[in-house]
């Protein structure tokens, strides 16, 4: 068996139900950040969908977590782990109500590079965060090199 790192054996809990404060709503056309630190939730996206090698990527991320973990792999029949980083600072981003409309502009909370040898295709950004019980919490983007 394979022992090499995979989104497809890392642990996942899929929070459900409703979150735990009075400002969610279910008639929001869209997933959003309940921003409750009580709740251990993690956000992110990246200005662009497409880069070039050698090209700088900005991750913008909210988590309601000191600090999260950051993996991105080049998708394929065998994932390949292109960059991991543990312990990466936090914070927690505003949220406007519309902001499939205007956007976050959360803070870059990690730039990385576009390495050379990263080979053209589509990559999966996976962050994560460990609640106060053990539990992971991961979200998922993407980009094209």
């Amino acid at each position: 068996m394979n022992d090499s790192p995979s989104i497809l054996n890392q642990p996942r809990v899929i929070p459900g139900g409703r979150p735990p404060n009075s400002d969610f709503h279910f008639d929001w056309p869209y997933e959003r950040p309940t921003n409750d630190p009580a709740v251990a939730e993690i956000w992110c996206y990246t200005p662009r969908m497409s880069y070039f090698p050698g090209e700088v990527v900005d991750l913008h991320v909210h988590t309601t977590r000191a600090e999260f973990d950051i993996d991105i792999y080049r998708d394929g029949t065998t994932p390949t782990t292109v960059y991991s980083q543990r312990h990466v600072p936090g914070t927690v981003g505003t949220t406007p109500l519309d902001a499939n409309v205007v956007g976050c502009d959360w803070p870059v909370a990690l730039r990385v590079t576009v390495g050379d040898d990263w080979s053209s295709g589509f990559y999966i950004v996976v962050v994560r965060v460990t609640d106060d019980d053990g539990a992971v919490f991961e979200r998922e983007h993407f980009f094209v090199v």
